[in-house]
């Protein structure tokens, strides 16, 4: 069986590209019998998403795990 773990920095709709196409693309593996999942960071642009962190959870009808964004609080850098 087919195992694949896509990693991204965030999947907010905010981040649009690629962020919004990672879903799409793992639901279209899973229909196909690929387990797949994401592993992605809380990151909404200057908020965070109010998601469960490490600790695989549906999201979007996808199984994601979140971890914790990099956030100094410096802005430029984060």
């Amino acid at each position: 069986m087919l195992r694949i773990l896509h990693v991204i920095p965030s999947i907010a709709p905010v981040r649009g590209g690629p962020s919004l196409a990672i879903l799409e693309m793992v639901k279209a593996l899973r229909s196909q019998d690929v387990v797949a999942e994401i592993a992605t960071t809380n990151d909404n642009g200057c908020d965070l998403l109010d998601v469960p962190l490490c600790q695989k959870t549906e999201h979007e009808e996808v199984p994601v795990w979140f971890f914790s964004r990099f956030s100094p609080p410096i802005y430029s850098i984060r």
